[in-house]
């Protein structure tokens, strides 16, 4: 049985996710948050989302925030039941 060469691990870890649909971006925005492949979302948002979280006005994390907006939007103009 022959030996597979060795490789660094840092490298073999770098490379998984790559094609992944949804990247981080090197833009950060508020608190730490990374824009995904939404590009279009400002920063601004991003930053009013986090408020809330600090006010408790919402628990939900900024994916599951969009998600929910998406699904109301969808409910409203009759898309979903």
């Amino acid at each position: 049985m022959s030996k597979l060469p060795k490789r660094n691990l840092y490298d073999v870890a770098n490379k998984v996710g790559n094609d992944a649909p949804l990247k981080s971006t090197a833009s950060s925005t508020a608190e730490g948050y990374k824009a995904k492949s939404l590009r279009s979302v400002p920063i601004a948002f991003f930053e009013a989302h986090e408020r809330l979280r600090k006010e408790g006005k919402t628990t939900l994390d900024m994916s599951s925030y969009i998600i929910e907006a998406l699904r109301e939007k969808l409910k409203t103009d009759g898309a979903i039941d």
